[in-house]
């Protein structure tokens, strides 16, 4: 009786805000007439989008912790204030560096992996530091990752604080002493497989899914039920040759999505079947799935053209029905570098901010009442 009393709190809740904010986007659209002509759309921004800085960065990693915001991105390491709205990002070293993933163990201790590139300079061999000062002093921190072959780390995942690290470059390993040392729990670091991704899951620390692809274009899912120890792989019956981003439900544990070019996929049973949940008209790589705590799923990634360098607009997906249907999200005064690399939903009572990293554009938000429907 007590649980039905709280929801039915809550949902009181989340639709007082939703009539206040339909009400100032109302009020707000209604400054933006011009002596009574209709709205028009590239003079009068959407109050719900927010343009955070970093511009002319690409954002490789959004992170939070203690009250921050961080962005690993192509010119070093940044943190602000999560909830604060000014453009200004404090630098926490390796502006030179192009990051290309980013752990936050606790307020001053973070591991960065940087882009390497052996082929032209064989002495390139460390991706891995370590900073134990808020990024005032990087020290290197390779301690074995990548056995001397596939040195850089694509993806890290840790949820509990003293629990073992994951990460993939082209190999899981596994890191029982917060990245002192590493042991390959899956593949070789000899390039026969790149991965994309490794997730832990929320709600069952033990449970691990990795994905990616090998060099042959063969899609690699892998999914572990024993910290990392053994690895199974699901049937592939999707038809792709790479998967890109993971995301899990976070109240069906059997429940995950996955991006890969042109779709988003869902599993209702822990990976051994799949169908397609979004398969938008735009032939787009989901770069980027996540899901907040109060069931919203979101979707980007970056438009596959037949020009790289065409304009992308700034966009997502959203679902509040676990998927089952989809709107899609504009923010129709930003073209440019726009195509989306990093999504973080961050839930704030009612409301979800929804931080967006883009591929050369820095950084925006996003926020919209949560209305999660079954």
């Amino acid at each position: 009786m007590k649980q039905l009393i709280t929801r039915r709190k809550q949902r009181a809740r989340r639709r007082r805000a939703l009539v206040m904010l339909s009400m100032f986007t109302v009020l707000f659209l209604q400054t933006c007439k011009d002596k009574g002509n209709p709205i028009d759309p590239t003079k009068c921004q959407d109050p719900r989008w927010s343009y955070l800085g970093l511009g002319g960065k690409s954002i490789e990693a959004l992170r939070t912790h203690g009250g921050f915001l961080y962005a690993g991105t192509s010119a070093g390491v940044f943190r602000k204030m999560i909830y604060s709205a000014d453009t200004a990002w404090v630098p926490l070293g390796l502006e030179s560096r192009h990051i290309n993933a980013l752990i936050v163990l606790d307020h001053s201790t973070f591991i960065t992996s940087v882009r390497t590139n052996v082929m032209e300079n064989r002495n390139d061999t460390i991706s891995l530091y370590k900073t134990t000062d808020a990024g005032k002093h990087w020290f290197p921190y390779q301690n074995g990752f990548g056995g001397g072959y596939y040195n850089m780390v694509n993806a890290f995942d840790r949820v509990q604080p003293n629990g073992p690290m994951y990460a993939v470059g082209g190999a899981v390993a596994k890191s029982t002493d917060g990245g002192m040392s590493w042991r390959r729990v899956f593949g070789d670091y000899w390039n026969a497989m790149e991965f994309e991704f490794i997730k832990i899951h929320p709600n069952s620390p033990d449970r691990i899914w990795a994905g990616g692809r090998s060099l042959l274009d063969l899609p690699i899912l892998i999914i572990s039920t024993s910290s990392g120890e053994s690895w199974q792989q699901p049937p592939h019956n999707m038809g792709v040759n790479i998967y890109l981003s993971l995301a899990f439900h976070p109240t069906e544990n059997n429940t995950a999505y996955v991006g890969v070019l042109g779709a988003v996929f869902k599993t209702v049973d822990g990976g051994m079947n799949w169908s397609p949940a979004l398969v938008p008209f735009e032939h787009r790589a989901f770069l980027a799935l996540a899901t907040s705590t109060d069931g919203l799923v979101y979707a980007a990634g970056w438009e596959d053209t037949f020009n790289p360098h065409d304009p992308q607009e700034l966009l997502f997906y959203k679902s509040s029905d676990s998927g089952k249907s989809w709107e899609k999200v504009i923010h129709k005064d930003r073209r440019g570098d726009l195509g989306v690399r990093q999504i973080l939903p961050v839930t704030n009572g009612s409301v979800d901010r929804l931080y967006i990293g883009t591929l050369g554009g820095g950084v925006y938000s996003y926020d919209l009442i949560s209305a999660v429907t079954n």
